[in-house]
């Protein structure tokens, strides 16, 4: 007997496919926000690596710190008192935290 999927079945498994899309496209945002942040961590002699999906990890005076988002990183930054490569900064990391919460509320 040959195994036949449904209508349902089929509607789901597309829908399934999109978000999957979806997701690997917010990822692929999401990393790429820790661009300017990952320029400073060099300058400054720090072990980092970007881990999968989007989280920094940060290896510091024999303790490793993990920040979720840009914004994160760069007040950990400013907290340990970091020099910056360049200018762009915390201000880059609010925009692209702002512009994620206009998608989120655009979305609902």
């Amino acid at each position: 007997m040959m195994n036949e999927t449904t209508p349902q079945v089929k509607k789901l498994t597309q829908k399934l496919a999109l978000m999957n899309t979806e997701m690997r496209t917010l990822a692929i945002k999401q990393r790429a926000a820790f661009a300017a942040v990952k320029k400073v961590l060099p300058h400054n002699d720090k072990k980092y690596a970007l881990l999968y999906p989007a989280k920094l990890r940060i290896e510091h005076e024999k303790k490793t710190y993990f920040l979720g988002t840009p914004l994160e990183a760069w007040e950990w930054i400013e907290m340990q008192g970091l020099r910056k490569a360049n200018g762009h900064g915390k201000e880059g990391a609010k925009a692209w935290l702002l512009g994620k919460k206009k998608r989120k509320g655009a979305g609902a």
